[in-house]
């Protein structure tokens, strides 16, 4: 019995280090296509079909849903709520990459509250990407 817990566990762990890794590579495949598209063709290059191999047969059907999660999670994100939040609860944080408005306005009172950090969107983990984040980074808490 003992030898097939031990071989459970194996398992367990060796699926864990998999999906790691699995997750690591789609992320920068992710972020590697989207930097390859916005500097080929723009940053909406990934809207037309044209940009896209004739195989990639499913882009209209990619596409809707693509719409259908951004529609989503720009509706759920209440701004005014969540920096009312910050606001009364000075020791809680929150860091943001997606907005209502996109991107999102200088004068939005998001980024001057002391507990929110505006973060470029996940796949820009990108290194070529890195560089804006930092000067992003600097420009606004090194005062």
């Amino acid at each position: 019995m003992q030898e097939v817990h031990d071989l459970y566990l194996f398992d367990r762990k060796l699926r864990q280090v998999i999906f790691d890794a699995l997750q690591t590579v789609e992320i920068a495949m992710r972020a590697h296509v989207s930097y390859y598209l916005a500097h080929k063709y723009g940053a909406f290059g990934y809207v037309y079909t044209s940009n896209f191999s004739s195989y990639f047969v499913y882009h209209d059907q990619w596409m809707e849903g693509l719409q259908s999660v951004i529609d989503r999670s720009r509706e759920e994100f209440d701004e005014e709520a969540l920096l009312e939040f910050l606001q009364s609860r000075p020791l809680s944080s929150a860091y943001l990459d997606v907005f209502r408005e996109e991107p999102l306005p200088e004068d939005s009172p998001l980024r001057s509250c002391p507990n929110c950090l505006i973060m470029p969107h996940a796949s820009a983990i990108a290194p070529e990407f890195m560089d804006f984040f930092i000067e992003d980074f600097l420009a606004r808490y090194a005062e």
